[in-house]
This record gives C-alpha cells, sequence and structure tokens, in this order.
C-alpha cells in the first residue's frame, strides 16, 4: 500500500534492475501496466532461482514463485553469449506487460521459451527434472535465465530477475 508503488517517473531510467536485481520497471501490484517506482527499490512479487551444477550435461534445479498467483502461466527464457554477461544492457527491453526483460534479445536460445507451465496453488514452481545443459556446451558460456507470469484474470503480468551462471564455474 505505499504510496511510492508506481510513482517513479519513467524518463530517464538508467539501470535495468533495482537494488535487489529485480527489474526496474515492472508491474508489482499486477494491475495496469509496468511503472516504475519510486526509490531504489522496486516492488516486486515474482522470485526465480536456479541451481547447478553448471556443467555440461548436468540438470538445473529452477524455482519460480509468485505471490498470490494461484496456477498463473509462465514461460522461462534463456540468453547465451560466449563474449560477455547476456544481460541487455541498461536500461533494458521495456515490454508493455511484463515490463524490464533483462536478457539480451539477440541473445535468445532457441527463439522462444525453453520451459513453459503453470505455477500452482500456493503461486510456486519447482522443478529440478526439465532442464538440462547440452553436453556439447563450451565451458565459460554465461547464461541467463527469466521468467515471466501472466496473471490471466487480469491480463497483466510480471518478469522476476534474472538468474545467471557460467557453464563449467
Amino acid at each position: 500500500n505505499s504510496p511510492c508503488i508506481k510513482a517513479g517517473l519513467d524518463q530517464g531510467q538508467l539501470w535495468a534492475t533495482d537494488m535487489d536485481d529485480q527489474p526496474r520497471i515492472l508491474n508489482g501490484t499486477w494491475t495496469g501496466s509496468p511503472v516504475t517506482d519510486m526509490g531504489a527499490d522496486e516492488y516486486c512479487d515474482t522470485d526465480f532461482t536456479v541451481t547447478g551444477p553448471f556443467n555440461p550435461g548436468d540438470t538445473l534445479t529452477i524455482e519460480i514463485s509468485a505471490n498470490g498467483q494461484a496456477n498463473a502461466p509462465f514461460m522461462l527464457y534463456v540468453a547465451k553469449n560466449d563474449l560477455a554477461m547476456p544481460l541487455a544492457p541498461p536500461p533494458g527491453i521495456r515490454h508493455p506487460l511484463y515490463g524490464t526483460v533483462l536478457l539480451d534479445g539477440p541473445h535468445i536460445a532457441y527463439g522462444g521459451p525453453v520451459l513453459t507451465g503453470h505455477l500452482d496453488a500456493s503461486g510456486n514452481f519447482f522443478d529440478n527434472s526439465s532442464i538440462t545443459i547440452p553436453g556439447q556446451t563450451p565451458i565459460g558460456l554465461y547464461v541467463a535465465m527469466q521468467a515471466f507470469i501472466t496473471d490471466t484474470a487480469s491480463g497483466t503480468g510480471q518478469g522476476t530477475n534474472a538468474a545467471t551462471f557460467r557453464v563449467g564455474y
């Protein structure tokens, strides 16, 4: 209920993330469209983590949560780049539904989501079997993942933080 939520100025955005590495422009209240919050911290009801090990052939553990978004559909995208971190430079791409896209568009893998599904009745998703790093993946490749969650009842959405790792490290 803070008056700072959706009270910031979107002009002159300098960074793609806030102090907690959440997308800087996002729809933290699941109402209307994404607008910057006032202050250094963006209000966010989503979280995304990926844990390894991060070696070729390893299966990753994925956790996605969205407070109060029971059964909401999600899409998980991956960007990869063997030369540099695969995050978009500030201020990132602004999607009209999800807010700031933290992945570097030219490096999106496979041209679409690598995993889609629905959160459970508690607004969570946990999986440790669906995403495996391909065996031929080069050591040193930088990989970033970001999930996008949709509230189909209101027609709004949120992007999560980006989880990044380096293969073989």
